[in-house]
């Protein structure tokens, strides 16, 4: 598992980066949940906190791989209790993920969040699939479906993709086993990501059609920049 760079990865580098960049502003705006009430009483922490609204699993690697407190909706909390809760002051980070258990409160909780971020908050969403193959005949819904309802809600912050097709993803794999671009291929399924990170940090991708990618969409693709630069039937093909 340490040789695969996902997308819960990288939204943790790109949390942990952001932070240190912007600590000094976001450490000023923290407000102290206890503040002091009797001389030489200890000064209370402040630890900073991510706002989750995804799956299970992106909120256990964010609690594993980085140092921030991870909050999610109560269970049983309801809409008025949304519209009238108390943000979280440490809150610098709000974070939108694939989730099957999506739903309105959540959608609304986090995005309250979202809306209240200080200057120099980061909302991060971890891609921007629009839909994935299943194992049926028909595709499902992606991740990018999930974060569309937070960027009609949240309008005057743009979210920060920690996947693909943002560049980060694969920097960060080429930073962390140390290769240049010139030796690295980029191999994916979908013309709209993959090819397009790859087109982004200039390296050879092919485009394989075991996944959303047709040979009708390839066609219409031509002379776009999310052409790939190989097109094989599976990957399969690379052993032969």
């Amino acid at each position: 598992s340490d040789c695969i760079v996902t997308s819960g990865t990288c939204t943790c580098q790109v949390l942990i980066q952001h932070y240190e960049l912007h600590k000094s502003h976001l450490l000023s705006s923290f407000t102290l949940d206890h503040e002091l009430s009797k001389q030489g009483e200890k000064e209370e922490k402040v630890i900073p906190t991510v706002v989750v609204s995804g799956a299970p699993g992106l909120c256990d690697i964010i609690r594993k791989d980085t140092p921030f407190k991870v909050k999610t909706m109560p269970k049983d909390m309801k809409r008025e209790d949304i519209a009238r809760m108390d943000l979280d002051p440490s809150v610098f980070a709000v974070v939108v993920g694939y989730d099957l258990d999506i739903s309105y409160n959540r959608i609304a909780f986090a995005g309250v969040y979202a809306r209240a971020l200080p200057s120099h908050g980061l909302f991060l969403a971890t891609n921007s699939d629009r839909e994935f193959p299943a194992s049926g005949q028909n595709v499902l819904p992606g991740a990018g479906c999930l974060v569309a309802p937070f960027k009609e809600f949240v309008v005057d912050k743009s979210p920060v993709y920690a996947g693909k097709p943002s560049k980060l993803m694969l920097e960060i794999a080429m930073d962390k086993y140390c290769v240049k671009v010139d030796e690295v291929v980029m191999i994916g399924d979908r013309l709209d990501t993959d090819i397009r990170m790859a087109k982004d940090c200039r390296v050879f991708s092919i485009c394989t059609l075991t996944g959303v990618t047709t040979e009708r969409v390839l066609k219409e693709a031509y002379g776009t920049l999310d052409y790939p630069d190989a097109i094989i039937g599976g990957v399969h093909d690379l052993l032969g």
